[in-house]
């Protein structure tokens, strides 16, 4: 089944997303009054001659020869680590290389597209329709995988309906259930937004 965003996800995401921005908005708030109460009643007097006196000298020496130490101590350890982890066959290794996995960007037939970066080069990407999402209104968050679209053919497919978008030069198909097609409205040469969720198993991209 394909899958897709109604409206109501969408409203749910802009409440969330502000409900977000005025938590960080207080919180900023908060912080910035210890800093302003800081300034305003510290002795500045008394802070440097505390500042300088032994027992705190100490304790910064003794703060960043620990640091330095530590810094040697796991670069000498990760990087013969992470050499063994890359070239030797273990049990596990599996999870281990899902949970190190960073991010690359391929460029499929003109469209850029963030895939999980597996150490291989893509050789060729699959968009499957239940690997796209649809929205009628612009999805809030970055723009990653996320396309926008004309829609230049609509048919009925098993209990689902088949929607053709042109995204640039490119035709991608997309799944929606027919109650929810109904609900969105969606026409021919309509404008909509696709988003695409790659990040699955097994992973609709194949590797060199």
């Amino acid at each position: 089944m394909g899958r897709f965003l109604a409206s109501n996800v969408i409203k749910g995401e802009r409440a969330f997303k502000a409900a977000t921005m005025s938590a960080l908005a207080l919180l900023t708030l908060f912080f910035t009054g210890i800093v302003v109460s800081m300034v305003t009643y510290t002795d500045w007097d008394t802070l440097f001659s505390t500042l300088m006196s032994q027992e705190i000298l100490f304790a910064i020496r003794l703060s960043l020869i620990t640091a330095t130490i530590s810094t040697i101590l796991s670069i000498s350890v990760a990087i013969p680590v992470a050499y063994a982890i890359s070239q030797i066959e273990f049990p596990g290794k599996d999870i281990v290389d899902i949970l190190g996995h960073g991010l690359v960007e391929a460029v499929c037939g003109g469209i850029p597209i963030i895939l999980p970066y597996q150490s291989d080069m893509v050789k060729r990407i699959a968009l499957f329709p239940r690997d796209i999402y649809v929205s009628t209104s612009k999805p809030p968050g970055p723009a990653v995988n996320r396309f926008k679209g004309i829609v230049t053919e609509i048919k009925p497919f098993s209990s689902l309906m088949r929607l053709k978008v042109t995204v640039g030069e490119n035709n991608l198909l997309a799944e929606l259930p027919k109650d929810i097609f109904e609900d969105m409205r969606i026409k021919i040469g309509q404008e909509i937004f696709l988003i695409l969720f790659l990040i699955t198993q097994p992973p609709s991209y194949e590797l060199i």
